[in-house]
């Protein structure tokens, strides 16, 4: 315990349906400033998740401590009995591919754009199918275009879980074209269970730790299409263990850096 006080960022954002999204963006851009004023002048000890998430909050890095989001690895390794039971539970055979999305269905994750790049991919590969896991005021929206598109038969829905460690599993690849990311939890917990993944260059640089994420540098469909039908897809023996590169970002080992981090402001 210290008497320091700490900010911490990790440039997350939340959202209430009770306000629509254009009010509610207003509403927080105006409490962020105020907070970015308030936090700058009476922190003693400021920590960002990220380069991107330490400028928007503090506008600098002087000062600023960097310390990855910790994982519980062992909780986000590949666990093929759960593979099993969620793509039954989604009646998704074992040699159809399961694309994943998770995230708030906003603009900022880009949702519309990974089910476009989806609709292109599966009108090669017709045994394929989208899961999307979130909630948020786009999913009418996605509905919408996904009918459009006639891939609506291909694309399934869960709100809410809390099991998307498991769900990691189930799938064979994970679609992350966020617009702007703060860090990018998501894609770098699906690296735990050798998950292929393709992300956006918006996400933290820290985050492509493993060969199975790919950088896209842009928003062109063709360019992610054609990385896409590049990837070769991993079996299950292929997914087991965990790649040792990703053990600094185990949270004992991030716990044991903040709390070092918090003995030295004493």
């Amino acid at each position: 315990y210290t008497n320091a006080k700490i900010i911490c960022h990790s440039h997350n954002s939340y959202y209430s349906h009770s306000f629509s999204n254009k009010m509610l963006m207003f509403l927080l851009d105006k409490l962020n400033s105020k907070g970015q004023k308030i936090f700058n002048k009476k922190a003693d000890l400021k920590i960002a998740t990220s380069k991107d998430s330490a400028l928007w909050m503090f506008n600098t890095l002087d000062n600023v401590t960097i310390v990855n989001n910790g994982i519980e690895l062992e909780d986000f390794k590949f666990d093929n009995e759960a593979r099993k039971k969620l793509r039954d539970k989604l009646n998704i055979a074992d040699n159809d591919k399961l694309f994943g999305f998770a995230g708030v269905l906003q603009d900022r994750k880009n949702p519309i754009f990974a089910v476009n790049v989806f609709a292109t991919y599966v009108k090669k590969n017709p045994k394929s199918y989208l899961l999307i896991i979130g909630k948020g005021p786009l999913k009418a929206k996605i509905e919408e275009v996904s009918k459009e598109l006639k891939i609506d038969d291909k694309i399934k829905f869960i709100t809410y879980t809390n099991e998307l460690n498991k769900w990691y599993s189930a799938l064979d690849i994970l679609i992350f074209p966020s617009l702007y990311e703060g860090f990018g939890l998501v894609p770098l917990e699906a690296q735990v269970s050798n998950l292929l993944v393709l992300a956006s260059d918006k996400v933290a640089p820290q985050v492509f730790v493993t060969k199975n994420i790919n950088k896209i540098s842009n928003f062109d469909k063709d360019t992610w299409d054609k990385v896409l039908e590049n990837l070769k897809f991993k079996t299950v023996q292929q997914r087991e263990g965990i790649d040792y590169s990703l053990e600094k970002f185990d949270v004992k080992r991030q716990a044991a850096e903040i709390s070092n981090l918090l003995e030295s402001e004493k």
